[in-house]
């Protein structure tokens, strides 16, 4: 690690006296919030999560929560925008985007429930940041190459495909049957390959 690498994020802080700066500190109970917050909502839902529910995953006291959060929507929603910027900047790298992306909500059952179930009840918000996310994710598996027919959708191809595989995600979500979305791979990639023809 080079002095200008961004130190990583401490998730649990030693016990007893320690070195760490204020700032530090701030880091970790601030990522040890969020995802308390996403733990909360895919086990409890978005309307019965609780900042009781949140800090009990976290480890973390009621005052530190409120030093750091107005109240429980202000936390989901960092927790939803911080995780999703992060999923789409992992599925903008990859060099198969279809399935990284299904690879990544694979790997996180917990937040896979939190971005596809419960981020339509979470308030405007979490909503713009799913707008946001899926219109990303969108031009990273079917990106623009000309223009595209009138839909007034943006990039209705890439949406289609989305669409369809947070469909069919959600349907094993509610299953608990996410560990087999790769299963799909083949379907979601005849998909894009029909969406980008229209390209």
């Amino acid at each position: 690690m080079t002095p200008n690498d961004p130190q990583p994020v401490l998730r649990v802080l030693p016990r007893g006296p320690h070195g760490l700066s204020r700032d530090q500190i701030v880091a970790s109970q601030r990522a040890r919030l969020l995802a308390g917050a996403i733990e909360a909502v895919a086990a409890r839902g978005y309307v019965g999560t609780a900042v009781a529910d949140i800090i009990a995953r976290a480890g973390v006291s009621r005052r530190t929560f409120y030093e750091l959060y107005e109240d429980r929507d202000a936390c989901v929603a960092e927790a939803y925008e911080v995780a999703t910027e992060g999923l789409v900047t992992r599925v903008q790298s990859a060099r198969d985007p279809l399935s990284d992306y299904l690879k990544a909500l694979a790997e996180e059952p917990a937040f896979a429930r939190f971005f596809l179930l419960e981020a339509v009840a979470a308030g405007p918000d979490v909503l713009a940041a799913r707008e946001h996310a899926h219109e990303a994710l969108a031009a990273a598996i079917v990106p623009p190459r000309r223009r595209r027919r009138a839909t007034g959708l943006g990039n209705a191809e890439g949406r289609a495909v989305v669409g369809a595989a947070n469909e069919i995600a959600s349907t094993l979500v509610v299953h608990g049957r996410i560990g087999d979305l790769e299963l799909v791979l083949p379907l979601l990639e005849s998909l894009t390959v029909a969406a980008t023809e229209r390209t």
